[in-house]
């Protein structure tokens, strides 16, 4: 097995705001947009990388895929997270 990938995340700070009522639709409808188009690009991409992965298992059954390896070495540690809601009302 190879050295672990280490992963540091610190000081992160999140902050949550609500969107205005009024940007809410023309927000909607772009975000609608945009979803779809991603979503299209994320099919079309997974089937390629599902086409890979199949052609990699049927290539080497009794070894692991590198996402599987990946995986099994990823160690990810978070120090000092902060996570706050602002609104105004």
């Amino acid at each position: 097995m190879s050295e672990p990938i280490r992963v540091t995340l610190e000081r992160v700070n999140i902050v949550f705001t609500p969107k205005d009522k009024a940007d809410w639709n023309v927000m909607q409808e772009t975000v609608h947009n945009e979803f779809a188009m991603k979503e299209l690009l994320l099919d079309q991409v997974a089937t390629q990388i599902y086409h890979n992965l199949i052609e990699i298992k049927d290539e080497k059954q009794n070894e692991k895929t590198w996402r599987e390896m990946i995986i099994d070495n990823l160690q990810v540690e978070i120090l000092n997270l902060h996570v706050r809601f602002e609104s105004n009302n």
